[in-house]
C-alpha cells in the first residue's frame, strides 16, 4: 500500500526537529528531500538525537551554503546591561579600578595619580616681576646707572662734598629723580654715597607741582633716552630755584644736536677756547699758527729766519667767532646773539664734559636688552660757580687712575688723548674741535645699520 504522506504528517514530523539542527541556503529554505522514504527517516534520525550532541552537518555543504552561527543570547545581554548601568564610575568618589598587565600585576587607574599629592619641581619656571610707576613709562627706557659709570662721576661728587658741606661732607645729599628699580640706590652706597633721594615719584607732576623732594645738594642722574626725556630736564636744570649742581649720563650724539647747542649758548657763558692743536707727528707745524721752525723743517730751508719771527696769525689768537642765535623769524642776526649772551649771565659758565674711552653698559632689571650697548655715553657736568675747582680735582684724580691702569685695558673707543680713562673736556667748542664725539650725523635707521654690517663683512665698503 502506497504511504500517505500528508502536508499534516510532514508538518508533524518538521515540527519535531529543531530549527537549529538543519542547514539553510542562501534563500533561507529547507532544503527539499528526494524522496518519501529519506523523509521520514530523517525525522526518525533528527528525533532520536540527544539536544546537547547536535552539531550542524559540515561534510554537505553546497558552495552557495554559508555556516549557521547559533543566535545570540539576548536574555543574557539585557541582565548585563543593569549591572553595566549599575556600576559606579571612578570620577565620583568611588575605588579606583585596577586593570592587571600582561605580568599580571595590579596597574593603577590613572584617578590613583591624580588623587595622589604633586610635588613641585625646583626647576620649575618662576613667574617674571613686573615693572610698577606711577607714571608713563617706557619699557625699553628701564636701564639702570651702571657702576662703572658712576664711579668715573664720583670725583665731582667727592669734590662737592668738600665745597659745599666743608663741616660735613657726609651729608652731602644726591637726588636722581628718574625712578627705575631703585638698583642705583645700591651703587651709591658700595661707592660710600649713603645720601641719596631715588623715589618711586612722578618726576614731571612734583615739578609741575613743585613737590620736588628736597633738599639736595647735586643732582645725578639717568634720563630715558627716549621721546623728550632729556629736552624736559634740560628745561629743569636752568629753571630750578636755587640752581643746584648737576650730571647727568647721556649719548654723546645729543652734544652734536642743533637743540642742545642752543641751549647751550643761550643759557650760559661760553667756556675759554681750546688750544690749537699740535701737528702731528714727523709732520711740520703750520706757519700759519707756529712761527718756530722745526729741526726738519730749517734743513729743508722751508722756513727763514724771518719767518720764524713772525707773529702767529690773529687767527690763531682771538677765539672763534660765536654763530649768531637765529630770531624767532629764524633770520641770524645780531640781536639775537645779544640776547643769548644776556641770558648767559644769569645761569654761570659752561657745562663740562667726561668722555670715557670705553663704552658704558646699562642694565635692565628684568636682565632683557643686549649684553653690551650699541652706542656710547658721556657725562654732561655743571657746577656753576665751583666749575674751575671742580675741573681742576676732576682731572687729577682720573689721571691719577689713568695712571694706575695697564695698557691694555684702555680704549680708544671715545677717542680723547691722555692716558686716563676718562677725557674731561669743557665747552662744547673743544668737545668738536677735539672729536670727542663721533655721532655727528644722524643715526641710520636699522635697516640701512644692517646692510652697512653685511657689507663690511663681505669685504666691501
Amino acid at each position: 500500500m502506497k504511504p500517505q504522506h500528508t502536508t499534516q504528517a510532514r508538518r508533524r514530523a518538521g515540527d519535531a526537529v529543531p530549527s537549529t539542527t538543519s542547514h539553510f541556503s542562501r534563500g533561507g529554505k529547507r532544503p527539499r528531500e528526494d524522496s518519501h522514504g529519506g523523509a521520514q527517516a530523517a525525522a526518525a534520525v533528527r528525533s532520536s538525537t540527544p539536544k546537547d550532541t547536535r552539531r550542524p552537518e559540515t561534510g554537505g555543504r553546497s558552495r552557495g551554503d554559508t555556516p549557521a552561527t547559533p543566535p545570540s543570547d539576548s536574555t543574557t545581554q539585557e541582565r548585563r546591561r543593569p549591572a553595566q548601568r549599575q556600576r559606579p564610575s571612578p570620577n565620583h568618589g568611588s575605588r579606583p579600578l585596577q586593570r592587571s598587565t600582561s605580568a599580571g600585576r595590579p596597574v593603577a587607574h590613572a584617578a590613583a595619580a591624580a588623587a595622589a599629592p604633586a610635588t613641585v619641581s625646583s626647576a620649575s619656571p618662576t613667574t617674571t616681576p613686573r615693572l610698577s610707576h606711577p607714571f608713563r613709562a617706557n619699557f625699553n627706557d628701564h636701564f639702570e646707572t651702571s657702576l662703572a659709570a658712576l664711579r668715573d662721576v664720583l670725583p665731582v661728587v667727592t669734590e662737592l662734598r668738600q665745597l659745599l658741606r666743608p663741616s660735613t661732607p657726609e651729608r652731602l645729599t644726591v637726588y636722581d629723580p628718574y625712578y627705575c628699580a631703585g638698583g642705583v640706590v645700591r651703587a651709591w652706597a658700595e661707592l660710600g654715597v649713603h645720601h641719596v633721594l631715588h623715589e618711586n615719584r612722578d618726576f614731571y607732576a612734583d615739578v609741575a607741582g613743585g613737590t620736588v623732594p628736597g633738599p639736595f645738594d647735586v643732582l645725578v642722574t639717568n634720563p630715558p633716552f627716549s621721546e623728550d626725556h632729556i629736552w624736559r630736564l634740560l628745561a629743569f636744570l636752568v629753571t630750578q630755584s636755587p640752581l643746584r649742581p648737576w650730571a647727568f649720563v647721556a649719548p654723546d650724539y645729543i652734544a652734536s644736536k642743533p637743540q642742545y647747542k642752543a641751549w647751550v649758548r643761550a643759557n650760559f657763558t661760553p667756556a675759554p677756547p681750546p688750544p690749537p692743536s699740535p701737528p702731528p707727528p714727523g709732520r711740520a707745524a703750520s706757519r700759519h699758527c707756529y712761527g718756530s721752525p722745526t729741526a726738519s723743517s730749517t734743513a729743508r730751508g722751508t722756513l727763514t729766519a724771518a719767518a720764524a719771527a713772525r707773529i702767529p696769525s690773529i687767527a690763531c689768537i682771538l677765539p672763534p667767532l660765536p654763530e649768531d642765535a637765529e630770531d624767532a623769524d629764524g633770520n641770524g642776526g645780531g640781536t639775537g646773539a645779544a640776547e643769548a649772551h644776556t641770558a648767559a649771565a644769569t645761569v654761570g659758565p659752561e657745562p663740562f664734559y667726561l668722555v670715557p674711552r670705553v663704552r658704558y653698559d646699562y642694565q635692565h632689571p628684568l636682565g632683557v636688552g643686549h649684553e653690551h650697548s650699541h652706542f656710547k655715553s658721556m657725562w654732561y657736568v655743571w657746577a656753576g660757580q665751583h666749575t674751575r675747582d671742580v675741573l681742576r680735582a676732576v682731572t687729577v684724580a682720573l689721571a691719577g687712575r689713568g695712571r694706575s691702569l695697564t695698557a691694555p685695558s684702555q680704549s680708544a673707543a671715545a677717542g680723547g688723548g691722555g692716558t686716563s680713562p676718562v677725557a674731561v673736556v669743557h665747552g662744547i667748542d673743544s668737545l668738536m674741535h677735539g672729536h670727542h664725539v663721533t655721532a655727528m650725523d644722524a643715526r641710520p635707521n636699522p635697516q640701512r645699520r644692517q646692510a652697512t654690517t653685511a657689507g663690511r663683512a663681505g669685504g666691501y665698503r
